[in-house]
């Protein structure tokens, strides 16, 4: 018999889903990379609770079969009630999840301190709408980075000219001169408004977002094509977001 040393782990769960009867298995984001972990009758005697908490969490693992982990124990290191009481805030850390699910990143050591960074802002921010906007906007700029395909923004992708008034190129992956954009590149615009506070959000921590009050909504259609078109992520979970923003920004508007 083969025994398997357990190993320490800190962690947080981005993901989970049935597995068998009783069981579930959890996609989690770790100080030693992504892994899957089994936690065994988690649906039959509530082991594993503090999987479906949105928290920072000490684990221990065993090591299985097939890069499949199971789970010793779990406890809670730091938990963000503050977004576990707001569907505002919860439903924009979903997204972001499903997003950091979607990409595969070549430098895992830092997707946790990007995911814990991400957690901490939302936690400490106002419970309305252009504060999660910002720190979801920032948060996926910055997993764009870690991830390699952070857009190029001070020169031209094509003939390295440097940034003037042009547009922007989702394929190409970032700014395109006048000179050198085709017909349909030309259909989304690159101001300079825009590459700064592109330029902004990748230089400034992600908590720091909510400070900027200048950022134009073409950005965060640029950031989600450009996320979509890499990591191939479907709208389900970014339409679930913009429909509760939706519905917070009309109940502020009212009070």
């Amino acid at each position: 018999m083969i025994m398997r040393t357990p190993l320490r782990l800190t962690g947080v769960i981005i993901d989970r889903h049935p597995y068998k009867s009783s069981s579930i298995i959890a996609e989690a984001v770790t100080d030693r990379g992504t892994m899957s972990v089994l936690c065994r009758s988690a649906k039959k005697d509530g082991a594993g609770a503090e999987l479906s908490r949105v928290a920072l969490l000490s684990l221990v693992v065993v090591p299985g079969r097939e890069d499949l982990y199971t789970l010793s124990s779990a406890s809670i290191t730091r938990d963000h009630p503050s977004i576990h009481g707001s569907a505002l805030k919860l439903s924009a850390v979903s997204y972001f999840f499903s997003l950091v699910k979607a990409v595969k990143s070549t430098d895992e050591e830092r997707m946790l301190p990007l995911v814990d960074a991400a957690l901490s802002a939302f936690e400490a921010a106002a419970d309305e709408t252009d504060a999660t906007d910002a720190l979801l906007l920032s948060s996926t700029v910055k997993l764009l980075y870690i991830s390699g395909v952070l857009p190029k923004l001070d020169g031209c992708v094509v003939c390295d000219s440097p940034y003037a008034d042009g547009f922007y190129s989702i394929v190409r992956g970032g700014y395109v001169c006048a000179r050198c954009a085709d017909p349909v590149e030309r259909k989304v615009a690159f101001p300079p408004a825009v590459q700064r506070a592109f330029s902004g959000l990748i230089r400034s921590p992600i908590a720091d977002a909510v400070t900027f009050t200048d950022v134009p909504p073409a950005l965060t259609l640029i950031v989600r094509r450009t996320i979509a078109a890499y990591a191939g992520v479907a709208s389900k979970s970014a339409k679930a977001y913009d429909e509760i923003a939706a519905v917070y920004a009309v109940s502020a508007r009212k009070h």
